[in-house]
């Protein structure tokens, strides 16, 4: 697939999952911005990067749903460590997935 056609699709599928989750997790088109750095090898988002200021304002829940729920669009592995990556203090112990979140 070519890779404006994979961006487009994964937007259009946030966007998506937004319209979906508004009344749960107002905000989340936010998330556009983090898509590039869910990718598996890609390097994490500048603690400064809108990415990061949105995962530093919601909540573990809404977080562990978009990464969830993402479609295979992004690395579950990989979006898991973006808030400690982005300098967010989480509660020790917190799972997502089944999986416990570096960090958290």
């Amino acid at each position: 697939m070519d890779p404006r056609n994979a961006q487009l699709a994964a937007f259009v599928f946030l966007a998506m999952v937004v319209v979906a989750n508004a009344q749960a997790c107002p905000g989340l088109t936010s998330y556009a911005s983090c898509l590039q750095y869910g990718k598996k090898g890609n390097a994490f988002p500048p603690a400064n990067s809108p990415c990061c200021q949105k995962i530093r304002t919601t909540s573990e829940k809404c977080l562990c749903d978009t990464a969830s729920n993402n479609n295979g669009l992004a690395d579950f592995d990989q979006l898991i460590q973006l808030p400690q990556k982005c300098g967010r203090t989480v509660p020790k112990g917190t799972y997502c997935r089944g999986k416990k979140v570096p960090g958290w």
